[in-house]
């Protein structure tokens, strides 16, 4: 957790030079844990991670009427992900096999009363079976974890029961209403009522749509090595459920038919702000949870429709927001506490954010054209300076365009062909994206890149 604690005590972030376009790659470029630990030796690691997933889902469906119908579903998903060891001599070294199993059951109930009121209501029964068996040991390298062996065992679940109406009381008003109840006992256990409120009116015959919605969040943690992050927490404290007040507010407005203007502003408070913590630079995310979480922000789009014409159509996206977690800390692997009270700026805290892009097409040959554009003004992270001591910075801010090419062919109603190529980081300039724990090295950018692909529909 270096990037956070070093944020609760130095208020000042400072600004790192950016590295010059193409002077290094992902494949080149050296790991910050490794130039930042000098005593972790980084040569020839070759972990590497297997994974397999399954997938069944039977659904049934049944119509009462033309107002109501009845959908029901059982599911499975099967998760094994192996960590393979490096066959290195001297670094760290680790080795796991988590194997995860999750059986439900889920029924939704819809129901239409006249143009007024669209009912639904549903319970969702899951159970959950984790498996994680997982072995450490620093060797040569310098840790503040001693060697271990993990077995762990755990089966538990969650049951959720909801109701929600949308309702339109008079003309151009609408009333999203709910409530959701959930019951979680999985390594750590809890309950909570979740109400939910979202409304709209419309003006200007519906050219104007003012909203306002309030949410409340029950989110358990992630099940992917929960059992180790309990184990690894302080206290051995296992990470907490996340509940969240979320709150937004904004206004959309279509002009001449063609464009649609959007501006909203959010904050969210949440308890038990949820985040991945890194196991010594082995490639083990762990789930965590700061005692604490705030964002807020502002966010600004615009939405070009196809000018017929012109063949041209685009869009335009800006946000502006800050994010910070308070400790204490819960589960995961940190290598000092965040006291409690102590706040710290949030790793995916990027205050500015724009992204816009442009197509033009040409319908009589099918060919078109797209160009898209990436601002990002950079994330917080802690790098350690030449005399071993670390310093909060934010990594530069970047700017990045991509093109693609495509010709769309044998367009009909049922069967159509399409090729695609796209040129991507067009300038070649190579970033760095973030830096999420004192164990993860700096993530860069990918180098221009080229692809293509061919879409085949009949």
């Amino acid at each position: 957790m270096g990037a956070a604690h070093a944020a609760s005590r130095n208020s000042t972030i400072a600004r790192v030079p950016p590295i010059l376009s193409g002077s290094c790659s992902p494949a080149t470029a050296p790991t910050s844990s490794c130039r930042t630990r000098p005593k972790m030796n980084c040569a020839h690691r070759d972990f590497f991670q297997r994974n397999r997933e399954q997938t069944a889902i039977l659904s049934w469906e049944h119509t009462f009427s033309a107002s109501s119908l009845l959908s029901t579903s059982l599911y499975e998903r099967t998760v094994r992900a192996r960590l393979v060891p490096t066959s290195d001599s001297v670094s760290i070294q680790a080795s796991g096999l988590r194997d995860d199993v999750t059986l439900g059951a889920k029924s939704d109930y819809s129901l239409f009363l006249g143009a007024r009121h669209a009912i639904k209501a549903g319970v969702d029964l899951t159970l959950l079976r984790l498996r994680e068996d997982f072995s450490f040991d620093p060797r040569e390298t310098e840790s503040e974890v001693a060697p271990f062996n993990f077995r762990g065992r755990e089966t538990g679940g969650q049951a959720s029961a909801y109701l929600q109406d949308q309702y339109r009381p008079f003309k151009n008003f609408t009333a999203n209403l709910g409530l959701r109840y959930d019951e979680y006992n999985l390594v750590t256990n809890g309950h909570a009522f979740s109400p939910r409120l979202n409304l709209a009116y419309s003006l200007n015959g519906g050219r104007t749509v003012l909203h306002f919605a309030y949410n409340r969040f029950f989110a358990p943690p992630p099940i992917e090595n929960l059992l180790l992050s309990a184990q690894l927490g302080f206290n051995r404290q296992p990470p907490r459920i996340a509940r969240s007040n979320h709150f937004e507010a904004g206004v959309r407005r279509a002009l001449f038919d063609t464009l649609v203007l959007r501006l909203t502003g959010y904050w969210r408070a949440d308890k038990n702000s949820f985040e991945n913590t890194e196991l010594a630079n082995v490639r083990l995310f762990l789930p965590t949870t700061f005692a604490r979480g705030k964002a807020y922000g502002l966010e600004f789009s615009a939405q070009l429709a196809e000018i017929k014409p012109l063949g041209l159509s685009g869009y335009l996206s800006y946000t502006a927001q800050r994010a910070f977690q308070t400790g204490p800390v819960s589960g995961g692997f940190t290598i000092e506490d965040l006291g409690a009270g102590e706040r710290t700026v949030a790793a995916f805290d990027q205050i500015h954010t724009a992204v816009a892009g442009l197509t033009w097409r040409e319908h009589r040959t099918g060919f078109w054209t797209s160009a898209a554009f990436d601002y990002g003004s950079g994330t917080p992270a802690t790098l350690r300076e030449t005399d071993g001591e670390e310093m909060l910075v934010r990594l530069p801010d970047h700017f990045v365009a991509n093109l693609y090419f495509g010709l769309d062919l044998l367009h009909h109603e049922q069967r159509s062909v399409g090729v695609q190529f796209n040129i991507e980081n067009l300038t070649n300039r190579v970033y760095r994206i973030a830096k999420e724990s004192e164990f993860t090295p700096v993530q860069f950018s990918a180098p221009r890149f080229f692809s293509g692909s061919m879409r085949v529909r009949f």
